[in-house]
């Protein structure tokens, strides 16, 4: 393990996985078997990926990627957009000038603010913004957008609002200002915030946290734990 700051990095690496942490100009990152995470600030991004998928999500310039087998999403900023495709549909999503798109076999629903459009079809009838197993929520400022089907959710906010992708066993959410991030799966759970903001790594009964300003990390595995204060 390796802990630094400013331009320096921490550095966590188990069996088959390792995180890098670092402040300022620095990334986190962790990595297991089929998973890959690297979190840089300013011109920084964000970067989960398995077997078949990838999460990248970055300020000002940045963009927010997720893909598997079939499907991709990119979040941008200002110019940019976001895009959730499958084998048969896509929803692209950007502001001012931007748009959403959610197609499936033979439907699409795009919304797009300012000079933007919306319409919704799904094969030849109407798309619901909330059904049984899928619910999508669209806000401003104080607002959120929210995808879920049966067993995962996710929602994006601005402002004061967050991300948040889940399944069965995992979450993650991903809050500005105020905010947080969350990464969790079967028994552990990691929140990443900023300012006074707090990241949290748990695996079966042990634990990490590392905190900005007042700086604290804690590491733990099964039952023990570590703590460094700076």
């Amino acid at each position: 393990m390796t802990i630094g700051s400013d331009k320096g990095m921490m550095t966590i690496g188990r069996d088959e996985g390792m995180m890098t942490i670092g402040s300022d100009e620095g990334m986190m990152t962790i990595e297991s078997d089929e998973r890959l995470m690297t979190i840089g600030s300013d011109e920084g991004m964000i970067t989960i990926g398995s077997d078949e998928g990838m999460m990248t999500i970055g300020n000002d310039e940045g963009m927010i990627t997720i893909g598997s087998d079939e499907d991709v999403m990119i979040i941008g900023s200002d110019e940019g957009n976001r895009t959730i495709g499958c084998d048969e549909d896509v929803m692209p999503i950007g502001s001012d000038e931007g748009m959403m798109t959610i197609g499936s076999d033979k439907g699409v629903m795009t919304i797009g603010s300012d000079e933007g459009t919306m319409a919704i079809g799904r094969d030849e009838g109407m798309m619901t913004i909330a059904s049984v197993e899928r619910m999508m929520t669209i806000g401003n400022d104080e607002g959120m957008i929210t995808i879920g089907s049966d067993e995962d959710v996710m929602t994006i906010g601005n402002d004061e609002g967050m991300i948040t992708i889940g399944s069965d066993e995992d979450v993650m959410i991903i809050g500005s200002d105020e905010g947080n991030m969350t990464i969790g799966c079967d028994e552990d759970v990691m929140p990443i915030g900023s300012d006074e903001g707090v990241m949290t790594i748990g695996h079966d009964e042990g634990m990490m946290t590392i905190a900005s300003v007042e700086r604290m990390m804690t590491i733990g595995n099964d039952e023990g734990l570590i703590t460094f204060r700076r």
